[in-house]
């Protein structure tokens, strides 16, 4: 008993404290790893939260850079290329604006904007996306004739979405590095109702007037998925990167005014677009026999 009084009295005293003193290191190291830790999150969100208004804007311009950048068409946009185009006494002008070094005025910011087709909004703001365009949203199709005739557009581009229901839009190629996406879409299928069917009797003559009225070879069209139809409609990406992936033509826009099937590809429409897009011509040749002005558009 003398024994085990003197292991636990001395002994097992010393054992005991060192086991507490060890737990307790642990603890404390678990603790300092924890507070590192803590600290570190809390230097980098203080350094995500102090990034100024200019810091913001400099990395909106590397990124539409970017953008413009992305595929090889045209051959690139560098620095020098858009400050030539923008008509800058100096490309270092353009150099220190895009890294940050100084602060570009709103004067500058809207020319450049204007220039490269960008949304003003989302450069100084942060707001909406790079390419969104609601300047130029019009009602009918036949309503952007007027806009196209006075801007005088290098390349009309009809925009088809490969889908049931056929969703379109209109983008105008103002110059290599300006496409003016039209922020309006129709739908060219039977699932419309009376304003649908006015608005592909529209498109019907809004082609019409194009060809009549010298058009005709500058306008071109595209099929897409789902995926790039709405990335190019929302303005997500330089149009130039979907609209130049394939360089074949798909003439669905002309083809629909081909309403009585005069053409000798008529017989591979349902082939080539579906029933869906039958159904709309349709919908144009019988809303057109009940109009007054129907013999003016029956070419």
């Amino acid at each position: 008993m003398e024994i085990f009084q003197t292991i636990f009295s001395g002994i097992g005293v010393t054992v005991i404290n060192w086991v507490k003193e060890f737990l307790s290191k642990k603890r404390n190291k678990k603790n300092e790893s924890q507070l590192k830790l803590e600290l570190e999150k809390s230097s980098l969100t203080e350094s995500v939260s102090i990034l100024t208004e200019k810091d913001k804007l400099t990395q909106r311009f590397q990124y539409v850079l970017t953008l413009m950048n992305y595929t090889s068409c045209h051959g690139g946009f560098t620095k020098a290329k858009l400050a030539k185009i923008m008509k800058l006494d100096k490309i270092s002008s353009l150099e220190k604006y895009t890294t940050g070094e100084e602060e570009p005025s709103f004067i500058f910011l809207e020319q450049f904007c204007e220039k490269f087709g960008i949304n003003f909004q989302w450069m100084t703001e942060g707001i909406s996306e790079p390419f969104y365009n609601e300047k130029y949203i019009r009602f009918d199709p036949i309503d952007y004739y007027e806009e196209i005739e006075r801007l005088q557009p290098e390349k009309i581009y009809f925009i088809r979405c490969n889908s049931e229901i056929s969703e379109f839009f209109i983008v105008l190629k103002l110059a290599d590095w300006n496409y003016l996406i039209c922020h309006r879409i129709w739908h060219l299928s039977d699932h419309v109702g009376g304003t649908g069917r006015d608005q592909l009797v529209k498109f019907y003559k809004l082609v019409n007037k194009l060809r009549n009225n010298g058009f005709y070879c500058k306008c071109s069209g595209r099929t897409l998925t789902n995926d790039k139809f709405d990335k190019l409609y929302l303005g997500q990406v330089f149009p130039a990167e979907i609209i130049n992936i394939s360089q074949t033509d798909n003439p669905w826009w002309d083809d629909f005014t081909d309403i009585k099937h005069h053409y000798p590809i008529a017989e591979s429409y349902l082939k080539m677009y579906g029933q869906s897009f039958i159904n709309a011509q349709k919908i144009v040749l019988t809303e057109l026999k009940y109009r007054k002005n129907y013999y003016m558009f029956d070419k």
